[in-house]
This record gives structure tokens, sequence and C-alpha cells, in this order.
């Protein structure tokens, strides 16, 4: 299938450049256009930016991770990430546990309505992009979704764990 452009006149391909600029345009249209932004509805939570994403982190984790790699998925020092910890467990957000081979090692995961406020995060998210593209034309539409499922295929996969 030949690229042509809106009037129809057969295109080359756009340069990585062009392409990177055209989406990014594209994600600031949508993040000015929605009614309800989503740092809004994280504000609401009144969780601070690092306790967000240490519960992001834990949410791609398999089972219960150690602190010090939390800490190093959120890039924070050790200490850092233990009181940050502190605040989210102290919210029943996250659970707190001993390794059992190792007892000074503890094991942090997420709790059922840490995955219950990440689940909200998501839907609102969801929500969020949902309002600008109903604007946009159903045949506009469908290409874009086509276009954006097939260059997902190849970015790798975010492996969040949305219940």
């Amino acid at each position: 299938m030949r690229l042509r452009n809106h009037i129809g006149v057969p295109a080359t391909s756009p340069t990585l450049d062009a392409t990177a600029t055209c989406v990014a345009d594209f994600i600031d249209r949508v993040l000015s256009s929605a009614k309800v932004t989503a740092v809004d509805s994280i504000a609401a939570t009144e969780l601070t930016v690092s306790q967000l994403r240490m519960m992001f982190v834990l949410a791609r984790c398999a089972g219960p991770s150690p602190v010090n790699e939390v800490a190093d998925g959120v890039g924070l020092s050790l200490a850092a990430a233990g009181r940050a910890a502190d605040r989210l467990v102290a919210l029943g957000l996250v659970d707190r546990r001993e390794d059992d081979r190792d007892r000074r090692v503890k094991r942090l995961s997420l709790t059922d309505t840490g995955h219950d406020l990440l689940a909200e995060q998501f839907r609102v998210h969801a929500e969020f992009v949902r309002g600008p593209l109903a604007e946009v034309p159903t045949d506009v539409r469908t290409r874009l979704h086509d276009a954006v499922a097939a260059a997902a295929q190849y970015l790798p996969a975010a492996h969040i764990c949305r219940p």
C-alpha cells in the first residue's frame, strides 16, 4: 500500500523525527483537550510521585519484592524507599513482610486496596483518553487504532498487572 498525504498525493515515508513530532503533538492535543486530567486524579490520592512510582513498580512484580529492588526500580535510596513504603503500609496500600529465608530482608507487595487504587487510576486514564478520541471521525480513529496497535508490537510490554 502506497502512502498518500491528506490530499491523496503519493507521499514518502516520514522520518523518525517527523513521526516523533507528530506523535508528541497528538499526545499534547489529547492532554490539552481532556476535561479531567490524570494529574488531578493522581493528586486526589495525596500520594507523592515516589510513592505512586513504587506502587507501579510493585504492580509489575510477580510477587513480593525486596525493598532494595523496588528502590532501584524507582531510583530512590534505600532509606527514601523505606520511608515511602512506611507511608504506603500505613495507608493500607502496600504490605511489608519479612523474607522467609532472611529476616533482614523486607518484601513489599500491593494489597487489594493498592491494586484497587491502581485499577481506578487506569480507569480514569482510559476515560481521560476516550473523551478527546470521541471527537475524531470513526474512519480516522480506526486507522489510528490499527497504527498504534501495530506500533505497540515493537515496544516492550508494560507488564503491569491490572486487576
